[in-house]
């Protein structure tokens, strides 16, 4: 029901993790982490995350993550760096291009492999209180 609800919601729906014996401590959003997939929704995501950031006073942080650019074999893997930091860079530039579009001040991190495991990575980093992502069918 959950993903049904956040995938076909036109509008922001906050979602929350139960984690056991967590206290609650009152509201506090200093960092706002959100992802982008460099699709036409992202527009409207990076609205709400700007807008949720402008009423808390929160560092925004925008994140997109390429596709893992690695050929495993005899040996192990091994990272295409050429591939990869053509991935990267055009990511940078098309971001970049929605930030000025915008008008949105955002730091920005670009990560390359698995979604899940760079977003977390970079919430670790700049230490969101609150992720934003977009949904769409």
């Amino acid at each position: 029901m959950t993903a049904r609800v956040l995938c076909e919601s036109q509008c922001p729906v906050w979602t929350d993790a139960y984690v056991e014996g967590l206290q609650s401590r009152g509201l506090t959003i200093r960092s706002i982490l959100c992802a982008i997939d460099l699709t036409p929704h992202d527009r409207k995501t990076v609205s709400w995350a700007a807008q949720l950031a402008a009423e808390f006073g929160a560092q925004l942080t925008l994140a997109h993550v390429t596709p893992s650019i690695e050929s495993w074999g005899p040996g192990g893997g091994y990272v295409h760096s050429r591939q990869k930091n053509a991935l990267v860079g055009d990511a940078s530039k098309r971001v970049a291009g929605l930030q000025k579009g915008m008008d949105i001040k955002a730091h920005l991190i670009i990560g390359s492999g698995d979604v899940s495991t760079m977003l977390c990575q970079a919430a670790n980093e700049v230490k969101a209180d609150l992720l934003v992502t977009g949904c769409h069918p």
